[in-house]
């Protein structure tokens, strides 16, 4: 299940449109305004899971601890047992995990399934197909065959075994072999998956103020990563910021330029949200710097209360803000508009993934696929795009690989990929910490997915026409392009014709 974070923001409007931000096979309703508010984002989403009937799937209250591949030796003290109508994971001492991080993580893990009624094959379905069709496979009583499949994220478990029987093997889980010596259905992908989570539960009555928490640990044939990349903020580290004595937010908990009325601001950054942000304040504020790196700048025309700052540099001993260019001014407050790191306190070490320096996170092939592990992926680590259809082809892609129609290379060519993907990237000027940024990239790598998927390109011409658009008039029509009719522009017209070629 994909969760985006959304600022709570009632008087803005997105950043693009209601014709590039859908799922494809679920748009926007028609009557909606072509930039949408924070309620109408929210009502599609709620709709989506509607339609697909995620929240059956979903155990909310929630929190993944930890996450580890499961080795060999763990696997040989697991043991299915039925417990009447039901099946349920009995599991050795190794397995009893306790407490990770204690993070609030979005990801998300079911408390599983009546057993009478569950697949008996390896099952799992897109995003934009929902998770309503996970019961495609055969279904088996109980007591002859039985398996457990709860679901993380968009993630499936399932054992095949015997009842009462011992089924611990003497095999690693990576040769084939399951606890019921029938053949796991991605033993010849990656690991089995340990999954430790807790789940909070509210009041049973209107008496009762205490809540219960029960913590517990199930084993996965594969995990799916997609807690986001818009929670945990970047605050940069200034030299001499324990001298201002001034107001310091991160965009993440900005809300309403009010609060700034008649004060001098200081927006560090000038990436969407500082592009928007600056311009929301300068409305009320007197003063506001907008400070960038010089290739960052803001190229579009801005209000006269509006000024283009290089780095900021240091605060001085009497509070100062002091730019790299040595421009000092005196500031009552500092927006912080610089982004966030990715963050996954509950993978344990032996799931082999770095992230470095909080931006990067390896090694993925094709930004989705662990290299060390390949049953664990990541959805949505991408920047700069058009964010559900880019999601969409990733789980297409994901799909393709858990049902088999599309067969991973070895471990070595895709830790080689990401190696390549990099430099290539480093060759063109972008740092490390830019490697998972898309922009003009994103199209190539959709259409690369969908073929690996087999499927046709899942985005019409005028996603991209639109898109590259609204790029061009963030760029040179800050302030007004959002009132544009987009159908009416010189560029939409060159890019269909161009494609219809």
């Amino acid at each position: 299940l994909l969760l985006l974070a959304i600022n709570h923001l009632p008087k803005h409007s997105t950043n693009l449109s209601k014709e590039v931000m859908p799922f494809p096979d679920f748009p926007y309703p028609a009557h909606l305004p072509t930039f949408l508010k924070h309620r109408d984002v929210r009502q599609y989403l709620e709709d989506y899971s509607t339609a697909f009937g995620i929240h059956e799937h979903v155990s909310f209250g929630s929190t993944v601890t930890d996450i580890r591949p499961l080795p060999a030796a763990a696997a040989r003290d697991v043991r299915m047992r039925v417990n009447g109508d039901h099946c349920h994971m009995a599991t050795g001492g190794v397995m009893n995990v306790g407490p990770g991080a204690d993070t609030q993580s979005q990801s998300l893990v079911s408390r599983g399934s009546d057993a009478r009624n569950v697949t008996q094959e390896f099952q799992i379905d897109n995003m934009a197909r929902g998770l309503s069709e996970l019961s495609s496979g055969r279904e088996r009583d109980c007591p002859q065959h039985h398996q457990h499949s709860p679901i993380a994220e968009i993630n499936t478990v399932s054992f095949n075994g015997s009842a009462g029987t011992d089924q611990s093997s003497d095999s690693s889980v990576w040769n084939g072999s399951d606890f019921s010596n029938t053949p796991r259905p991605l033993a010849d992908i990656g690991p089995w998956w340990q999954v430790s989570y807790r789940t909070t539960t509210a009041p049973t009555s209107s008496s009762s103020t205490s809540s219960a928490t029960v913590e517990e640990t199930r084993i996965f044939d594969a995990v799916i990563v997609c807690n986001g990349h818009f929670s945990e903020a970047i605050t940069p580290e200034v030299e001499g910021m324990e001298f201002f004595q001034g107001t310091v937010l991160h965009s993440h908990n900005y809300r309403r330029p009010e609060v700034f009325h008649d004060k001098s601001v200081l927006v560090v950054g000038a990436g969407a949200s500082g592009q928007d942000i600056c311009q929301d304040v300068a409305k009320v504020a007197r003063r506001v710097f907008v400070s960038t790196s010089p290739e960052k700048r803001i190229t579009s025309p801005l209000p006269e209360n509006i000024q283009r700052c290089d780095r900021m540099a240091r605060v001085d001993e009497q509070g100062r803000v002091v730019f790299s260019d040595g421009q000092v001014v005196t500031v009552d407050a500092v927006l912080w508009c610089t982004g966030y790191v990715y963050s996954h306190p509950f993978l344990h070490d032996s799931c082999g993934v770095a992230v470095d320096n909080g931006r990067y996170v390896r090694p993925l092939y094709k930004h989705i696929v662990n290299a060390e592990n390949p049953t664990m992926f990541f959805i949505g680590l991408p920047k700069l795009i058009v964010p559900n259809l880019l999601f969409h082809c990733q789980v297409l892609f994901v799909k393709a690989v858990l049902d088999r129609r599309h067969r991973l290379p070895s471990p070595d060519v895709m830790r080689q990929w990401n190696v390549e993907d990099l430099a290539e990237r480093q060759h063109q000027g972008l740092s490390r910490e830019r490697g998972h940024e898309m922009l003009a990239r994103q199209w190539a790598y959709n259409a690369d997915l969908a073929a690996c998927a087999g499927v046709d390109s899942p985005y019409p011409a005028h996603v991209r026409a639109r898109y590259e658009h609204i790029l061009e008039g963030r760029a040179n029509r800050l302030a007004t392009y959002r009132e544009e009719i987009f159908e009416n522009s010189a560029m939409y017209q060159r890019l269909i014709a161009n494609w219809r070629c």
